[in-house]
Protein backbone atom coordinates (compact mmCIF):
# COMPACT_ATOMS: atom_id res chain seq x y z
CA UNK A 1 0.00 0.00 0.00
CA UNK A 2 1.45 3.22 -0.85
CA UNK A 3 -0.08 6.35 0.44
CA UNK A 4 0.43 10.06 -1.04
CA UNK A 5 1.25 12.39 1.19
CA UNK A 6 1.97 15.69 -0.96
CA UNK A 7 0.55 16.70 -4.28
CA UNK A 8 2.60 18.57 -6.58
CA UNK A 9 2.48 22.34 -5.99
CA UNK A 10 1.14 22.82 -10.02
CA UNK A 11 -1.62 20.21 -9.00
CA UNK A 12 -2.42 22.21 -5.93
CA UNK A 13 -3.20 25.55 -7.57
CA UNK A 14 -5.07 23.89 -10.21
CA UNK A 15 -7.06 22.66 -7.93
CA UNK A 16 -7.53 25.63 -5.70
CA UNK A 17 -8.77 27.80 -8.61
CA UNK A 18 -11.41 25.19 -9.37
CA UNK A 19 -12.46 24.82 -5.88
CA UNK A 20 -11.23 27.53 -3.47
CA UNK A 21 -8.88 26.74 -0.84
CA UNK A 22 -11.37 25.34 2.09
CA UNK A 23 -12.08 22.89 0.10
CA UNK A 24 -8.68 21.76 -1.14
CA UNK A 25 -7.42 21.24 1.84
CA UNK A 26 -10.27 19.91 3.47
CA UNK A 27 -9.96 16.93 0.69
CA UNK A 28 -6.26 16.57 2.15
CA UNK A 29 -7.21 16.18 5.24
CA UNK A 30 -9.96 13.39 4.92
CA UNK A 31 -7.02 11.70 2.54
CA UNK A 32 -4.68 11.98 6.03
CA UNK A 33 -6.99 10.86 7.50
CA UNK A 34 -8.24 7.85 5.65
CA UNK A 35 -4.46 7.09 5.29
CA UNK A 36 -4.37 6.52 9.13
CA UNK A 37 -7.29 4.27 9.23
CA UNK A 38 -5.56 2.09 6.82
CA UNK A 39 -2.51 2.03 8.70
CA UNK A 40 -4.15 1.41 11.78
CA UNK A 41 -5.62 -1.54 10.42
CA UNK A 42 -2.25 -2.88 9.53
CA UNK A 43 -1.49 -5.72 11.83
CA UNK A 44 2.90 -5.41 12.86
CA UNK A 45 3.82 -9.16 12.79
CA UNK A 46 7.21 -9.26 15.08
CA UNK A 47 9.69 -11.54 15.29
CA UNK A 48 9.58 -14.50 17.81
CA UNK A 49 12.91 -15.48 20.01
CA UNK A 50 13.61 -18.33 17.54
CA UNK A 51 13.93 -15.58 14.80
CA UNK A 52 15.91 -12.88 16.86
CA UNK A 53 18.19 -15.99 17.68
CA UNK A 54 18.79 -17.04 13.93
CA UNK A 55 19.84 -13.03 13.44
CA UNK A 56 22.19 -13.54 16.22
CA UNK A 57 23.77 -16.57 14.14
CA UNK A 58 23.71 -15.16 11.04
CA UNK A 59 25.75 -12.09 12.44
CA UNK A 60 27.50 -14.15 14.31
CA UNK A 61 28.74 -16.92 11.76
CA UNK A 62 27.26 -16.64 8.12
CA UNK A 63 29.24 -12.91 7.99
CA UNK A 64 32.68 -12.00 8.22
CA UNK A 65 32.33 -9.41 10.70
CA UNK A 66 33.43 -9.96 14.27
CA UNK A 67 32.40 -8.45 17.37
CA UNK A 68 35.76 -7.81 18.47
CA UNK A 69 37.39 -6.42 15.67
CA UNK A 70 34.22 -4.26 14.42
CA UNK A 71 31.07 -4.09 16.81
CA UNK A 72 29.50 -1.51 14.45
CA UNK A 73 29.83 -3.93 10.94
CA UNK A 74 28.43 -6.81 13.25
CA UNK A 75 25.79 -4.77 14.48
CA UNK A 76 24.96 -3.70 10.54
CA UNK A 77 24.75 -7.13 9.61
CA UNK A 78 22.40 -7.83 12.34
CA UNK A 79 20.19 -5.05 11.75
CA UNK A 80 20.01 -5.97 7.99
CA UNK A 81 18.74 -9.61 8.67
CA UNK A 82 16.14 -8.62 10.92
CA UNK A 83 15.09 -5.69 8.70
CA UNK A 84 14.69 -8.52 5.47
CA UNK A 85 12.79 -10.81 8.03
CA UNK A 86 10.21 -8.18 8.98
CA UNK A 87 9.38 -7.11 5.74
CA UNK A 88 8.95 -10.13 4.93
CA UNK A 89 6.30 -11.22 7.23
CA UNK A 90 4.55 -8.04 7.30
CA UNK A 91 4.92 -6.61 3.25
CA UNK A 92 4.84 -10.03 1.62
Amino acid sequence: MEVKHKRSSIELALTVLKRGTRLVYQDELEERRQAIKELEAMQWVGLDDEEIHQAFCHAEYETNHDWNDDPESWCKAFYRYVDARLKEKNHG
